[in-house]
């Protein structure tokens, strides 16, 4: 059955959120030069302009938080400049980091078929198994065919030796998403109001009805704030990061991963199907609504699952 095509989604506007109280304020000022009379501005000897040399160091871009601290700078030939490039030769990855997690590294890069910007996922060499290498090349070609207006977009994965390290890691080429992710708009805001809650909880549970209507059916396992992202201009999100998501082609699936504060009881007994992943949505709408990371009281995954499966 085809997914119903999503309602237009309205961009966030400033009265749905409420800011959370900034730890830093810096104030910035200007100083403006008192006007100088014109006859001495006339008689003023003329200073020659330095000449433009071809030794001069590049241009410098450097991004500003929004506590207005000032993060590390780098030039901007070479953030874009080219750093590797997918065997097939469409996929170029730049210098730029652009996100870090447990188990990958994100890059900016670039698909030359279109010139869009794409996010070059580097999975961690010694955390992958030959299982998991397998896994990735049987799902590749099914998860290139997943196109849905709340789906981040997967276009190839392949694997490669890292120029830097040398070491053979799997690569994961995916739509960019620049806008942070659910877990981002929480920590800066202090409230999310029912507007564009109800709005990202539609939109969620539409991405879960179209995964799981696929043939085979896809599930996600780890969907949490973490990895559903938001475009800011239009206030669209998307489910990511379907790396971790299995295909089950058998009844149920067996085998546990995901992250126990959003694994529902059936996932630890290995035995689980769709509903196990509209039980972690229930997790990310109690985050979303309460601004608090669930069983945030437990100090091991070992007291998650005792109260996860005492109910």
């Amino acid at each position: 059955m085809a997914p119903q095509p999503p309602p237009t989604s309205e961009p966030l506007q400033d009265k749905d959120m409420v800011s959370a109280p900034s730890e830093t304020k810096i104030k910035a000022s200007v100083a403006v030069p008192a006007e100088e009379p014109i006859a001495e501005t006339l008689n003023a000897p003329t200073i020659p302009e330095k000449p433009t040399t071809d030794e001069e160091k590049p241009l410098l871009a450097v991004q500003v938080t929004e506590e207005g601290e000032k993060e590390r700078a780098q030039p901007i030939e070479e953030e874009e400049s080219e750093v590797d490039r997918s065997p097939d030769g469409r996929f170029i990855r730049f210098k730029k980091e652009v996100g870090r997690g447990s188990f990958k590294t994100v890059y900016k890069g670039q698909d030359t078929n279109s010139g869009a910007a794409v996010a070059w996922l580097e999975l961690q060499p010694h955390k992958i198994t030959k299982e998991d290498r397998e896994r990735f090349r049987a799902e590749a070609e099914i998860l290139k065919k997943l196109k849905h207006t709340n789906i981040v977009q997967f276009y190839d994965t392949f694997e490669m030796a890292n120029k830097t390290t040398g070491l053979r890691s799997v690569v994961l080429v995916t739509e960019l998403m620049t806008s942070g992710t659910l877990k981002t708009y929480l920590k800066r805001f202090k409230v999310i109001r029912s507007r564009p809650l109800k709005s990202w909880s539609r939109q969620i549970l539409q991405g879960l009805k179209y995964l799981h209507s696929r043939n085979p059916v896809v599930l996600h396992r780890d969907l949490k704030c973490d990895n559903i992202f938001v475009t800011g201009t239009s206030g669209v999100v998307k489910i990511g990061d379907l790396g971790l998501a299995t295909f089950k082609r058998q009844e149920v699936a067996k085998s546990v991963i995901g992250t126990p504060e959003f694994m529902a009881p059936e996932m630890y007994d290995e035995n689980y199907s769709e509903p196990a992943d509209v039980y972690a949505f229930g997790m990310c709408l109690l985050e979303m609504v309460t601004n608090e990371y669930p069983y945030e009281e437990c100090a091991n995954p070992t007291q998650i699952y005792r109260l996860v499966v005492k109910g």
